[in-house]
This record gives C-alpha cells, structure tokens and sequence, in this order.
C-alpha cells in the first residue's frame, strides 16, 4: 500500500471516529430504555415485533383506527434492519438487546456513510477536498442532531424547522 493511500485511511478513520465519539457523548444522559423522539419509539416497536414474528403484519391496528393502517403501502427497510441487525449481533453478543442497537443505529448508519463518502471523494477529487468535506459533516451541527444515539432516521422535519408555517 502507497504511503499516501496509508495516510489516507488514517485521515478518514480518525474522521469517522471523531463523528462517532461526537454523537454518541450524550447516551450518558439519556436514561436506560428510553429513547430520544417520537418515531425512534415507533422503529423500535415494529422491529420488535419483526423479532417476534419474523414479519410486520399486514395492519397496524394502533394507527388510523378502526380500519388500521396498511403496512403494505409504507417503507418498512428500517424496521427489519434493526430486527435484522439485532439477530446478527446477538448471536456474537448473547447481552445485547434491541434497544441498544435502535439507540446505536443512527450513529453507526451515519459514520458508515460518511466513511463511504469520504473513500468516494478521496478517489475521485483527492484527500484535501474528502478531508474538508468529511471534517464539515462530522462536526456541522444540523448533521449532528439528526444522527445523535437515540434519534431515528425519519423523525418529523416540521418538528425541528426553524420556519413552522412552511408546509412539509
């Protein structure tokens, strides 16, 4: 391996790990089987009951009663790789329960992408631009906050604009 690729890998990993020690310095605060939004809750419930079930059912009951809403029709990715994630890691690590893995997912999802970007971007642009561009998401606030321990992918924008009557 060329030096410069060496040390381009060590840039990129010493990013990645800044970004992970950044979101997930706050999980001392946040109280053991809790998490931090609304829809965090929600991927937690379904992936429980992927863990149980081996599947979603074809309704939720708990939404737009009385009929239920249509799990068909909604994306459920999300749901099934924390269920999926969980059964892979609990086989190497028997102690681990589902709400480590909803609380981690955010963080773990987000420095794997930013690893990815910045690969992307050291091959095609070069290690100053992939540097700047992986140091600005690492540490860029609004990206902070929407991959911290605890929050989960699709929580509502309207909630965390600063413009609410903007339609969304």
């Amino acid at each position: 391996m060329k030096a410069r690729t060496l040390g381009a890998a060590v840039l990129i990993s010493s990013i990645v790990v800044l970004a992970c020690f950044i979101r997930i310095q706050s999980t001392a605060n946040i109280p053991t089987g809790q998490l931090t939004t609304p829809d965090a809750y929600f991927y937690y419930w379904q992936a429980h009951l992927v863990t149980e079930q081996g599947h979603l059912p074809a309704r939720d009951m708990h939404r737009w009663l009385p009929l239920g809403r249509d799990l068909g029709q909604t994306l459920n990715l999300y749901a099934y790789a924390l269920a999926y994630t969980h059964k892979v890691l609990a086989s190497v690590f028997p102690g681990i329960s589902l709400y480590y893995v909803t609380l981690y997912a955010p963080v773990a999802c987000f420095c794997i992408g930013l690893g990815a970007l910045c690969l992307f971007l050291f091959r095609t642009l070069g290690l100053l631009f992939s540097s700047i561009a992986g140091v600005l998401l690492a540490t860029l606030p609004g990206a902070i906050v929407r991959s911290t321990a605890g929050f989960s992918f699709i929580t509502r924008v309207k909630q965390q604009c600063p413009c609410p009557h903007l339609p969304y």
